[in-house]
């Protein structure tokens, strides 16, 4: 009974919740120094950040339409500056969503003690720290740890200025906040729109006009900020007119919305479909049913204790819903990581209020604590045990640069090209391999397209640019490979399209050697001559 007691001291003591923190940012610290490749993503981001200036960014001058999304500039300039300021390397890259991955542990810990009951907090707390994509994004060269970070820093600052006296400085430094957080963070709008909404039904009701034209004055030049940032930055990837616009939407097409809405059957069917499917990403907790049950009991529970603090934390999920209807915000996965911080709160909650319901509550309660941990648990266990790569290009490279010969030819997938250019800087890789052509898998007309380079004509091998998954179109035709070639594949959609272009080289050629890395494949022929 005395052991029973000093662990339910401990656990609702000050020193536990410290060791989760600690527990948090070693976590978080492994996954940064473990110091993978970047895959396809992050190499986008920073031949972006590495092949543009300053101005470029600040004016939104992009070099390329070969971004799936540009980030934030804000957060692509201090990437940028770190990189001037430490060079050109993963670490350097990754540094930024690191700090932020690890000071939004820091400062969720600090949210939830002002909204929330200690046993309540510790639980969100460990649920926090051992969710894997938030463990995964705080050691990628991406925003979204940042926009983790941002949502609970603008929560902290609605918090912290709600409670004091209104003055003409805490509104410019409140109003400041968030104009900064949306320069870091995309996602900081929906935040920024639920807190000055519900700002508008509760602090308006003050008699103190000070407060409701200080507050006002503040809603105006987020407003003001937010039309800017979007004029500037964020058009570009939602106008379907433009391309990079038309590639935005076209490639999160499943994630918005169908037409009709909430005023179609359909509508509600992929409302149901995506809320499910967020509880397996970003969430990671399972089961789902559970989750999402334990979700809508907290937000009730809250909803009864702080109408505020539930209006907060929901009107930001109505808000994106919303953009996703509008075609101008992505419902999935990593585009939702800043509503984790709200969500964990929610099923936290619920939990809470089962154990407070007796002996048998306690233990239900505890049950499904631990059922909800669990996969999160186990994820960052075995990452921490058996760490991997997502697409290990720098090896690859590095191979190829010692391996290559002058005069060799390098064909690769579209995909495989991104983290490639990024090592050819990174390894000052200046004799390179001719890139004859790229692949692009199709799924129209279950087609692989070749796109090719200006090469010599030397050694022909397809029949046009289109190959069929049909090896007798694989005869004499116009394009020409050289006899060494390289093929490297990386990031395919799927396996079949990666057998099929190997085969393809199977058929006219003899492999020499094949190296393989977790996510990238590097294959050495020499080619026949063409038949005739």
């Amino acid at each position: 009974m005395n052991n029973w007691a000093f662990l339910s001291r401990f656990l609702t003591s000050r020193k536990f919740p410290l060791l989760l923190i600690l527990l948090g940012i070693i976590l978080r610290l492994s996954n940064y120094i473990y110091n993978r490749s970047l895959w396809v993503d992050e190499a986008w981001v920073a031949n972006d950040i590495l092949t543009r200036t300053f101005k470029e960014i600040f004016l939104n001058k992009v070099n390329y339409v070969g971004l799936p999304a540009i980030p934030p500039a804000g957060f692509l300039l201090i990437e940028k500056s770190l990189v001037n300021i430490g060079g050109n390397s993963e670490y350097v890259l990754r540094l930024f969503p690191f700090l932020c991955g690890s000071l939004a542990v820091i400062l969720y810990w600090a949210l939830l003690k002002k909204w929330t009951s200690q046993i309540t907090a510790v639980m969100a707390l460990s649920l926090f720290i051992f969710t894997g994509s938030l463990i995964n994004y705080s050691a990628q060269c991406k925003q979204y740890s940042g926009e983790v970070m941002v949502a609970i820093v603008l929560y902290l600052a609605a918090v912290y200025f709600q409670a004091k006296a209104a003055s003409t400085g805490r509104v410019l430094i409140f109003a400041l906040i968030g104009m900064i957080g949306m320069y870091i963070s995309h996602t900081a709008i929906f935040i920024l729109g639920g807190i000055a909404i519900t700002q508008t039904l509760f602090l308006f009701n003050s008699e103190e006009r000070k407060v409701r034209w200080g507050y006002l004055f503040t809603y105006i030049l987020w407003a003001a900020c937010f039309i800017l940032i979007y004029v500037v930055y964020l058009k570009v990837m939602v106008d379907k007119n433009t391309p990079m616009g038309k590639f935005c939407i076209n490639s999160t097409l499943t994630h918005f919305m169908p037409s009709g809405g909430i005023f179609s059957l359909g509508g509600w069917e992929w409302i149901w479909k995506n809320t499910l499917d967020c509880f397996q990403d970003p969430l990671g907790v399972s089961p789902i049913l559970l989750a999402l049950s334990m979700f809508l009991l907290g937000a009730i529970g809250i909803f009864k204790i702080d109408k505020r603090i539930f209006l907060m934390l929901v009107l930001p999920m109505v808000l994106m819903i919303v953009a996703s209807g509008l075609r101008k915000y992505p419902f999935y996965g990593r585009f939702l990581l800043f509503l984790v911080p709200a969500a964990l709160l929610f099923m936290a909650q619920a939990i809470s209020m089962i154990t407070s319901r007796g002996k048998i509550g306690l233990v239900l309660g505890v049950l499904i604590f631990f059922v909800l941990m669990g996969e999160p648990f186990k994820s960052a266990i075995s990452n921490e045990i058996s760490p991997q790569g997502r697409e290990e290009m720098r090896p690859i490279v590095g191979f190829l640069q010692k391996e290559q010969f002058p005069g060799d030819s390098l064909y690769m997938n579209n995909s495989a090209q991104y983290a490639y250019a990024y090592y050819l800087m990174y390894y000052h890789f200046d004799l390179s391999p001719n890139i004859g052509g790229y692949f692009l898998d199709s799924s129209e007309n279950n087609r692989i397209s070749l796109i090719l380079r200006a090469v010599s004509l030397q050694n022909d091998i397809f029949l046009s640019t289109s190959m069929y998954r049909k090896k007798v179109v694989l005869k004499q035709g116009v394009h020409r490979f050289k006899k060494r070639t390289w093929l490297m594949l990386s990031h395919l959609y799927d396996l079949q399209t990666g057998e099929f272009i190997k085969d393809c080289f199977d058929d006219r050629g003899k492999l020499l050697l094949k190296i393989k890395r977790p996510g990238v494949s590097l294959y050495l022929y020499e080619l026949y001559e063409p038949l005739t």
